[in-house]
């Protein structure tokens, strides 16, 4: 069977959209700009149409996820890259701000769904991380709250691990019926 994978967010190789936002720039401004050919639009003008896309692209996936992540308790699990080795981690989450706080050090970040799987990974100055975030079951909301939702690495692998406690959040097909 074939993975199948749906990114929702990739800013990881921005120099890939350089050449195709160079083209909607001239399509869309050349004429206006009297520019000949696209190597006469300046450099900056091309990012700044490249990370303008970018910050809308992100706003419009967060608001899409916070709004997901409202209806249920969710846990996020992963390993932080650190300057002196990786570093386990995890948290519960109830809306994108719990996520953002924690990925808010990368520089570069992709979310995406693999099998139903949900995703992070970034990059940064110490490292990668990769995270993964699962849906809390009833089960798994009541383990939690007899456990005052500790921030215990045992708790958090025992809901990951079982599917009686945690279940694929399946986010593509949520959010785009994908």
């Amino acid at each position: 069977m074939k993975d199948k994978q749906f990114i929702f967010f990739d800013n990881t190789d921005v120099c890939a959209l350089y050449d195709s936002m160079q083209d909607f720039v001239f399509e869309a401004y050349g004429q206006d700009n009297e520019w000949k050919s696209k190597t006469d639009i300046p450099e900056d003008y091309v990012w700044n149409e490249v990370y303008c896309h970018l910050d809308e692209e992100y706003d419009d996936f967060t608001t899409e996820l916070d709004r997901y992540l409202n209806c249920g308790v969710f846990l996020i699990q992963g390993v932080c890259g650190r300057w002196n080795g990786p570093a386990a981690c995890g948290r519960f989450v109830r809306n994108f701000e719990d996520i953002r706080s924690g990925i808010e050090h990368l520089d570069y970040i992709k979310f995406y769904d693999l099998n139903g799987h949900f995703y992070i990974e970034g990059i940064h100055h110490d490292g990668r991380d990769k995270y993964e975030l699962k849906q809390l079951t009833d089960k798994g909301i009541a383990l939690a709250e007899r456990n005052w939702f500790a921030h215990d690495r045992e708790l958090h692998n025992k809901i990951m691990q079982n599917s009686n406690y945690s279940k694929l959040p399946r986010i593509a097909h949520a959010i785009y019926g994908a």
